[in-house]
């Protein structure tokens, strides 16, 4: 990655949430997630909390390594989200376990899906209320898992909003290319989601 990085302020977050109950996004839920460790947001907790006191679903998606932290764990199991662990990107599977079963103890709603690109042997994994997703195509993972021809997954459905608040047509848009204007900027509050159609710069979807 070549762009700026950094962490999403609390200004632009609430622009996002305030657009996102005029526009909410495909299935109600939005992705706190964008090519970076979202665990990692020294604001996490905050925003969560701003999400549920506007009815607002979310999912993150993590590569699990900070799942060893019992703070990180205690935040997470207080809420109703959909938390993705990314097996193959660095979590131990100790500390999934961990998670699980904390989620059974406290009877929490987190919703746990563990995503694997097949490379895992997850029989490790104690039994208990998640899901596992198998992964054996990707159009972005060109070392070894797909073959990068089309978009397989979120065709035409999302837009992302960069932690500096610009908005890009694709959720898969690594440098921030298909700029479409930015979060504080926004005025129209029929501002169309639907917008890989216009990309010529990040994915070859056809």
């Amino acid at each position: 990655m070549k762009r700026t990085r950094g962490f999403m302020n609390w200004e632009t977050f609430k622009h996002t949430v305030y657009y996102l109950k005029w526009e909410p996004p495909p299935g109600g839920v939005v992705g706190l997630h964008h090519f970076g460790e979202s665990l990692l947001h020294p604001q996490l907790p905050d925003f969560l909390e701003y999400l549920k006191h506007n009815n607002i679903n979310w999912r993150l998606s993590t590569n699990g390594r900070l799942l060893k932290q019992s703070e990180i764990r205690k935040m997470l199991l207080k809420y109703t989200g959909l938390l993705v662990i990314s097996i193959e990107n660095g979590a131990d599977l100790e500390d999934v376990n961990t998670l699980i079963l904390e989620k059974e103890q406290q009877a929490s709603q987190l919703q746990i899906l563990v995503q694997t690109f097949g490379d895992t042997d997850l029989h490790r994994l104690v039994p208990g209320k998640y899901e596992i997703f198998r992964v054996d195509r990707h159009s972005w993972a060109k070392s070894g898992h797909g073959d990068y021809t089309r978009c397989c997954f979120l065709l035409e459905d999302w837009v992302c909003v960069l932690w500096d608040g610009t908005i890009v047509s694709c959720c898969m848009d690594m440098e921030g290319e298909a700029k479409l204007g930015h979060i504080t900027g926004l005025r129209n509050r029929n501002y169309p989601w639907r917008s890989c159609r216009t990309c010529e710069v990040v994915l070859k979807c056809r």
